[in-house]
């Protein structure tokens, strides 16, 4: 018979991204998106429920300009 005492476990997740840039500014995900890209800031992206990627600030500036969609498929940016 055999007794498993103790266990480690290990997750392996894979995301299904749609796209490698930025539909905003045009820079790819893994490079600092415009506003960062002359500073010292951390460049952080996003993933939306639709599977696309931006940077934070470029979906953020998209949202405030009255966009509330995502600008790939159209659908509601959540």
């Amino acid at each position: 018979m055999l007794k498993i005492l103790s266990a480690n476990i290990v997750a392996n997740t894979h995301l299904s991204i749609y796209n490698e840039n930025c539909p905003v500014c045009g820079n790819n995900i893994s490079q600092k998106c415009l506003e960062c890209a002359d500073t010292d800031n951390e460049c952080r992206s996003l993933l939306g429920m639709c599977d696309h990627v931006y940077h934070k600030h470029c979906i953020q500036r998209w949202l405030a300009s009255g966009k509330n969609n995502c600008c790939l498929d159209n659908r509601r940016w959540e």
